[in-house]
């Protein structure tokens, strides 16, 4: 009996490892100007891991990467204020 290894979706992880990183960055105050650049990053990759399956991690990946950017325009409106 042999056994066939399932395809990955390795540009889904990509996409969630990158969002994961610009989600950690966003939440310190200075350092996490660095978000800025990961979160497009983040979010392309994920959005062209929706084309493969399985889809899982690309969507964890487009999440964090939302939840980053929004992190992102909130200190921005802190800073603003």
């Amino acid at each position: 009996m042999t056994q066939v290894a399932t395809p990955g979706n390795s540009v889904g992880v990509a996409g969630f490892v990158i969002g994961l990183l610009a989600l950690l960055f966003a939440f310190i105050p200075l350092i996490g100007m660095i978000a800025w650049l990961l979160v497009p990053i983040g979010l392309l990759l994920s959005g062209v891991g929706m084309m493969n399956s399985p889809r899982g991690m690309a969507i964890a990946g487009m999440v964090l990467s939302g939840l980053a950017l929004l992190m992102c325009f909130g200190w921005l409106l802190l800073v603003a204020i």
